[in-house]
Parts: structure tokens; sequence; C-alpha cells
């Protein structure tokens, strides 16, 4: 069996392609049953899609991205496909004292879109889809970055997102959303004009800048910790075409190609955006992979700049020129379409120097040591991001340098999850000096919500207990 192919991880390693490559694959549909055995009540919601622990797609319909989860019991799920449905469903659940695990892509690092004794409430079914409206767009939840970006780009519009084609919106964006066009535009949760939200009690409310403030605040960065969202509308920005520039350098030059290019990207213009991930097999040494996305005919200028600043020169490079179809089928020719095993975490960092970048190095090769294989990316968290201030939205890290993931993916079967945790912890310890918690779309399992949300953490435990007294909504974070 084929080993699955991480997503952007591969790109960022080197595979960078010339072209239009393979056309995005959107996240098949969970087949409903149709079966109301051993439901009770949840059977009577009219035209709700009805998975339960006896019918003969429960494991399918059960399953999250994330395999480490597999063995998770959800007493049903139920995949709604209007907001009525989903009103019910918390009904149902309320009644019966059962919690809800909210799904959008179900990508979560922890499994938080399912839980044993829960129901599931999957919305990738949810009527509504994508629909443009001008500078606008208006999205179901469950809608995937990939096909959200390729209908925008059909009309000459795009968002700032992720990087992973097949991730829900409603995830990405309720975490805050970190990618290629941050550093222009913002955030994903930034982008965000008005969100529409079921309560656990089911009453359905609009929620944007003047109309329930608290609620639109806890939808932009809050990580689904109030309700449940089944709509969300953007603003969205003008469409650009990009160089992509990929090169690789060894082990020797790793550490500098990581204060480098974070440097660079820092003193450069907002449409100019650099990452760095290092990375090992568990066998080969320890490289480093820059990818810089920058404005069509720039990409030779900016490469040469970047290799000046790391003073080596990359064993590989190459530039290419894509619009932003051809960016989306870059990423989406890395994008695993099967749920596989991994273990990840982060750290936001105020700084980025030498002695900082050397200690990314080092956790990397003491995963190495082990002969097993990992990654760090390395993405800038300045630009526009700094232009909304750290209490205007639960996301709190907009006065620092950059986010670090920490990942193993895929976890290898002779690994165990114990033990890339316990790399995790020690890749914490090493920039702690730096660290002022974690970016929540890497989030891990028995921390703090203080690690994820800041100072922000009072006040949207504060709108939770408002809106869900008695903790119907499963939370990582809040319980």
């Amino acid at each position: 069996m084929d080993r699955p192919k991480p997503t952007r991880r591969a790109v960022l390693r080197g595979l960078a392609a010339a072209g239009l490559l393979d056309a995005l694959r959107a996240v098949p549909a969970r087949a409903d049953t149709g079966s109301a055995s051993g439901a009770g009540s949840f059977a009577a919601i009219t035209g709700v899609g009805l998975t339960t622990r006896i019918d003969p797609g429960y494991a399918a319909a059960k399953q999250v991205f994330n395999s480490r989860f597999d063995d998770a019991t959800p007493v049903a799920v139920v995949a709604p496909t209007t907001v009525q449905q989903v009103a019910a469903t918390l009904g149902v659940a309320g009644e019966l004292g059962v919690r809800v695990a909210v799904r959008c892509g179900g990508h979560s690092y922890v499994g938080a879109s399912t839980a044993s004794g829960a129901v599931v409430l999957d919305l990738r079914r949810l009527a509504g889809g994508i629909v443009v409206n001008g500078e606008t767009v208006t999205v179901t939840p469950g809608s995937a970055l990939g096909p959200v970006q390729r209908r925008l780009a059909q009309s000459g519009r795009s968002l700032p997102v992720g990087m992973c084609p097949t991730v829900g919106i409603g995830g990405s964006t309720l975490g805050g959303g970190i990618g290629i066009d941050s550093r222009t535009d913002g955030l994903t949760c930034d982008r965000l004009r008005s969100a529409d939200v079921v309560l656990p009690s089911g009453t359905v409310l609009t929620a944007s800048e003047t109309e329930n403030p608290d609620l639109f605040w806890a939808c932009r960065g809050g990580a689904g910790s109030v309700g449940v969202v089944v709509s969300m509308t953007f603003e969205t920005s003008t469409v650009r075409d990009r160089d992509v520039v990929a090169m690789t350098f060894d082990d020797s030059a790793a550490a500098a190609a990581i204060a480098s290019t974070v440097a660079w990207t820092a003193a450069g213009p907002r449409e100019s955006w650099g990452t760095v991930t290092v990375a090992t097999d568990g066998v080969d040494e320890v490289g480093a992979t820059v990818l810089l996305i920058v404005p069509r005919g720039e990409g030779a200028t900016a490469a040469t700049e970047v290799t000046t600043r790391i003073a080596a020169s990359p064993r590989a490079s190459q530039t290419v020129g894509l619009d932003q179809t051809g960016i989306l089928d870059l990423f989406a020719r890395y994008s695993s379409q099967t749920p596989h095993p991994f273990v990840g975490g982060s750290d936001v960092l105020r700084t980025i120097d030498d002695e900082v970048s050397v200690a990314v190095i080092e956790a990397v090769r003491a995963r190495r040591a082990q002969g097993r294989a990992t990654s760090a990316i390395v993405d800038p968290l300045d630009g526009a991001v700094t232009d909304v201030a750290a209490p205007a939205t639960v996301f709190p890290w907009r006065t620092h340098a950059a986010v670090v993931q920490w990942i193993v993916d895929p976890l290898a079967a002779d690994d165990s999850a114990a033990a890339a945790c316990a790399w995790l912890s020690d890749c914490h310890d090493r920039v702690r000096a730096e660290s002022d918690g974690g970016y929540v779309n890497y989030t891990e399992a028995g921390t703090p919500p203080e690690r994820w949300f800041a100072d922000n953490t009072a006040r949207l435990a504060d709108i939770r207990r408002r809106h869900d007294p008695d903790g119907r909504i499963v939370s990582p974070w809040f319980g």
C-alpha cells in the first residue's frame, strides 16, 4: 500500500511542478444508509442523513482524516442538509443529554470532530454551497478550501485561506486561517463579515460586527467553541498571478535558510510570502526547502535575494509562473485524499533569530537520530496579520514573527503516538524562550486553552458559558 502523501509538506520539500497539474478532487460525501436503527429520537428528523452504530456505513461515516481516532464510537453521525435539521439535531441532543461534535472537513489534529458517546454533526452535505456575489462569497462551513478558491478564481476573486485544499473552510476560519495570502490580505477570519450560527438551544442567530457582536468575535479564531456555524460570508480580494520559487538546501545551510527567509519576508512588500520546511525521512540528513510566492515576474529576483542572505547555493531550485488555478493545482497534486495517522503541534514565536533557527534544526535532527521521519514548517505572521489588534478577534498572535508547525505525517506503523508526542514536548522545550503559545488549528490534546487563545481565553470562555451553559458542543479546550 502506498504511504499517504502529506499535503503541502511534499511541495515544500522541493517537489514544485510547472504548469497545470492534476485536477482537484473534492472530499467525497459520506454514504447515507437511511437507517434509523437504534437512533431513537434522531430518526424523527425528517430528511436528515443518519448513520448509527449498527448500520453498515458506520465506520466510514464516523471516520476523520487523522485515523489515530478511528476507535472513537459516537452514538450516531447526523448529516443535515438544512439549517432546520441542524437545529432539530441540537434539540434532540439536548433532550437526551448527548453532546455534539461538529465536523466541517474532519481534519482536526486531535480528532475534535468525533467523540465517543457523542453525536457527530457532519456539515458537509449542508445545502447552500459556494455563492459569489460581487466582492463577497457566502459558503457553507463544510465547503473545502480548494473548491472555494477555484469558484472564486472563475470570478477573478480570492480569499486568504490555508494551503490544504481538502480542509473545510468552517474549521479553518474558526481557528484563524493562515496561508500564502496572509501577509497581503490577513487571516481567513479577518475577512469574515457575517455568520449564521445555531446555538445549542436551537436558536438561529446572525453574527456580525453590528449584530450579536460577541458571537461574531467568537467566530473569528474561537475554534468552534460556541454554537454551530451553518453559513459564512466573506469579503474577497482580487485574484493575482504569482511566481512560485522552490529551493532546497543541505543540512549545513538549513538554519540560515530559516532565519534568512523570515528576515527577507518581513523586510519585503506584503505581496511576497516565504516559508521554510525542515524535514528528514529518518535516514538521510536534514534538508530545508524554501518556498517563495511573489508577484509574477519577480521570482528570479526573490530567489537571488534569499540565496544571498543564506550565503549558500541551493542544491536544487525552480521558478514557475502560475495563476490562481495553477497554484491550487500545485497544492492539490500533493494533497492526500486518504485518512491516515499523524501527530502535530505548534509554537508561535516572538522572533526567529539565528539561535531559534538552530533550535528548530536541532529538534528535527533529534527525530532523525531516532530513525524517524518528521518536519518543521515555519510560516510568517507579519504583514496584514498585524493590522488587527490582538483583542479584536480570538486569534491572539498579532505581534509575533512566525508559527512553527511540528509534524509527524504520516505516523509510521512501527512508530507510536506516544513517542511522537514526546518529540513534540522536546520541540516546545527547545524554543520555549521565544514561544508564547500555539496556533489552535495545529492544536495538541491535553493542553490548557490559554496556550491557544492567550489573553482572549477568559472572554471566549464567558461567551461559551452564556450560549452553551451545559457544554453541549464538544470542545478540546473547554471540555
